[in-house]
Parts: C-alpha cells; sequence; structure tokens
C-alpha cells in the first residue's frame, strides 16, 4: 500500500514560490504567482515581500494595545508538524523525544503525516500507544496528507483515499477503546505543477472543485478538514469569490503559511485573512517557518533560541486578540529543535 505523502519539493522551492521571488524560476519548474489571475499585482504584498500597506505602523500599534487585556485569559497555543511520523511511532527513542520537545516547549498540538501503513496490525498498536502517550500529557493529533497532483481531477481519487484511511485508523483506534484522530489538514500546493504557469485558470477551478469534494467526503467520514495555503492565495478568484474566502467557507479551518522573517511582517501578511475569516467564523493557525531556506526573509532560522521565542510571543500579542487566531504553528519539529540547539532536549519529571 502507498504512504501518504505531504509533497515532493524541495524547501527552497516552497519557499520561493510562497514569497512570490522572481528567483524561482531558475529553483523550480513551477513558478509560483507573482500576480493575479486578472494580472493585478498583490496590493498588500510586493513581489519581493515588502509591504505595501501605509498604515502599517498604525495597525501593529493598534493590535498591540488591543491585545494586552486578552493575554491573561488566552495563553499562548503552539503547534508543530512531524513528517517521519511511522518513523516516529516505531522508535521508543524518537518517540519520547518528540514528546520531551512538544512538552518542554509548549506545543499543544502535532501536524502527523498520514500514512496507509497505519491501518496494518504492529503500525497500528504502535500509533495507538503514541496517541495514548500524547493524550497523557495533551498533545493533539490531526493528520496532514497532501500533494500537487491531487490538484487534477483524474488524482481526485488518492485525495479521497487519505480521507478513507484516517477513517478506518479511526475505527481500529475506537475498537481500542482510544479516541480517533479528528481533523485532517490537507496539503496541496497546486501552484508547484507545471499547469500552474500555462493554465492557471483551470488549474485554480480544478483546485477549486477538490477542496469542496473533500470538505463533503470528511463530513461524511466525521472527520473536520483543514487546510494550508500560502497567504498570496488571497489574490485568486473561482466561481466569482476570492479563493481565500472560499476555501475558508469550504473548511474547519486553515493553516496560513505566513512566512516571513520577523512578527511585525508575519503579521502584515495575515491581516487580509483574518478580516476575511472573521464573518465567517473559521478559525485560522498562522504557519512560520525554522527551516533554513531561501529567500532568507522567508523563515526565522539562524536566531537564537531566545530570539525565536521572543518573536513567537510578540507575534502572538499582536494576533491573539483576533478570536479566529487559534495558535502558531512552527514548520517543523526537526528544524525547530535544530533551531534550539539541543537546548530543550529532555525534561525532567
Amino acid at each position: 500500500m502507498n504512504r501518504i505523502i505531504p509533497y515532493a519539493i524541495t524547501a527552497c522551492t516552497i519557499a520561493c514560490l510562497i514569497a512570490g521571488s522572481s528567483s524561482c524560476a531558475s529553483n523550480s519548474k513551477a513558478i509560483g504567482p507573482v500576480e493575479n489571475p486578472a494580472g493585478k499585482q498583490n496590493s498588500r504584498i510586493k513581489s519581493d515581500g515588502a509591504s505595501t500597506s501605509q498604515d502599517s505602523t498604525t495597525r501593529d500599534s493598534t493590535m498591540q494595545d488591543s491585545t494586552t487585556q486578552v493575554m491573561t485569559s488566552r495563553p499562548l497555543s503552539l503547534a508543530t508538524w512531524v513528517w517521519q511520523t511511522k518513523e516516529v511511532i516505531g522508535d521508543s527513542e524518537q518517540r519520547e523525544a518528540v514528546l520531551a520537545f512538544a512538552k518542554a516547549s509548549g506545543v499543544s498540538k502535532v501536524y502527523a503525516q498520514l500514512s496507509s501503513s497505519f491501518e496494518e496490525g504492529q503500525e497500528i498498536q504502535q500509533l495507538a500507544a503514541f496517541l495514548q502517550a500524547c493524550q497523557a500529557q495533551g498533545l493533539a493529533i490531526e493528520w496532514t496528507a497532501g500533494q500537487p497532483e491531487w490538484a487534477l481531477p483524474d488524482n481526485f481519487e488518492d485525495a479521497l483515499k487519505a480521507i478513507q484511511i484516517a477513517q478506518r485508523v479511526n475505527s481500529q483506534l475506537a475498537a481500542q477503546g482510544l479516541p480517533g484522530v479528528p481533523a485532517i489538514l490537507f496539503d496541496v500546493e497546486p501552484y508547484l505543477l507545471d499547469q500552474w504557469e500555462s493554465d492557471q485558470t483551470t488549474l485554480v477551478s480544478n483546485f477549486a472543485e477538490l477542496i469542496s469534494t473533500l470538505k463533503s467526503a470528511a463530513a461524511a467520514a466525521n472527520l473536520e478538514v483543514w487546510w494550508t495555503v500560502p497567504f498570496w492565495l488571497s489574490d485568486l478568484s473561482t466561481q466569482g469569490i476570492g479563493l481565500d474566502a472560499y476555501v475558508l467557507q469550504n473548511s474547519d479551518g486553515i493553516v496560513i503559511m505566513g512566512y516571513r522573517d520577523s512578527p511585525e511582517a508575519v503579521g502584515e501578511v495575515v491581516n487580509h485573512w483574518i478580516d476575511v475569516a472573521t464573518p465567517l467564523n473559521r478559525p485560522i493557525v498562522v504557519a512560520i517557518e525554522t527551516q533554513c531556506i531561501e529567500p532568507g526573509y522567508t523563515s526565522f532560522c539562524g536566531q537564537t533560541p531566545q530570539d525565536f521565542r521572543k518573536a513567537i510571543d510578540d507575534l502572538w500579542s499582536r494576533l491573539s486578540s483576533k478570536e479566529v487566531i487559534r495558535a502558531i504553528a512552527v514548520h517543523d519539529l526537526d528544524a525547530w529543535r535544530s533551531l534550539m540547539k539541543d537546548t530543550v532536549s529532555t525534561v525532567e519529571e
């Protein structure tokens, strides 16, 4: 049985496309859109990542002032990704290291890569043991899965299989008296396909169809469906509405890749999504990058552990007054742990 994997591209390609950098042409086959389908440049973010908002300073100070009283009642919520789920649950040393780092770092949710092998006898038992250990320390697990090719109609069935696998795994967990994994976070990223450059309009339409298809399938499987999206997706439209609103309307929430290297810049690129999500009452998790990738302004790589933690706290203070903001997600656990230089390697009982 095939393993469900998120995508098969380089970290450099991801960051380049998310940033809308003109240097993408030399780093990848598919070039992420710097302009929207109508040919108008993003009014909020220039192609080089610089903000065009004239009132950003005022807005930032307002957000900070408005969150002063909120922070006492809304503690920081952190999430992260574990891509090598199969290896982690099968190795006691890796498993304990993940749990220890999550506990010491205050992580309350992990997006774990889904694998079809979890349906098998030995691995379902390993998964069950891992989930029990996570539950014991208050660590929630949600699946993540996806490939760019899933945005093509001929491959919709592969995306639907991820939901079916998650449903069957939950049934096996229930048979052992354990709670299932409640949600699946899709990370499809169609802009990594060659067709994005040659026929973007059709690909966006196909992507929208996939989103609505998976919404119905997930509901039938008693699963929440979330989407990972880059912040610039708000430039695009489908079926007469913005693609940002469409994704929000047809999901239970989104993880927005606000990949920048400062709290101010991250806040700037996600502000529009907050405005769209608020009347729809859809939750947002804001993702930040720690992998050492290019362009450099897309990641917190290279910061000291103290400066990075300060940046997280600063970002939360800027965003937490917005009810739709639920957490900050650090991509990914391995890179985050490397950034911390093993300063948080064990937890004393």
